[in-house]
C-alpha cells in the first residue's frame, strides 16, 4: 500500500486538531525528556523524529540557562531554498536563548512551534 502525502496545508489542519491528552511517548535514548501525541503526530506527519531528537539533544544547552529550566519556546523555520532551515530556542516571544542550523532537511511546513516544560515536549495547541 502506498503511503498518501498529505500537503503542508492539511498537516497544519491535522496538528490544529491535537489537544492535550494523557499518553506521553519516552524518547529513545533520553528517557527524561517524554513528548505528547501531538508531537507525536508532528513527527510522524512531517517526517520529522529528527526534529525532537534536535530538541532532547539541546536540552543539556537550554538547562544551562536558569530562564529555560522551567519553559523553553522552540521555533524551527524552514530556508527560502526549502532545503534545511534554523531550529531556535526562546526564553520568550522575543528572548532568543540560542539556534541551530540545521542543514539538508526536507521539512513539508514553513515553521512549526514546539514548547517544552518540566521535561514534556507539546504542541501550543497541546496547552
Amino acid at each position: 500500500m502506498e503511503k498518501v502525502k498529505l500537503t503542508p496545508e492539511e498537516i497544519e489542519s491535522e496538528l490544529s486538531q491535537c489537544y492535550g491528552s494523557d499518553t506521553v511517548y519516552k524518547h529513545s535514548f533520553v528517557r527524561s525528556v517524554v513528548y505528547t501525541e501531538g508531537v507525536r503526530s508532528m513527527a510522524i506527519l512531517c517526517g520529522a523524529y529528527w526534529l525532537i531528537d534536535e530538541i532532547v539533544l539541546l536540552q543539556k544547552k537550554a538547562m544551562a540557562d536558569p530562564m529555560l529550566r522551567e519553559i523553553q519556546f522552540w521555533t524551527f523555520k524552514k530556508n527560502a531554498t526549502g532545503n534545511g532551515g534554523k531550529l531556535e530556542c526562546f526564553r520568550d516571544t522575543d528572548d532568543k536563548a540560542f539556534g541551530k542550523r540545521i542543514e539538508f532537511i526536507d521539512f513539508p511546513l514553513q515553521e512549526i512551534k514546539i514548547r517544552v516544560s518540566n521535561g514534556v515536549m507539546y504542541l501550543p495547541t497541546e496547552e
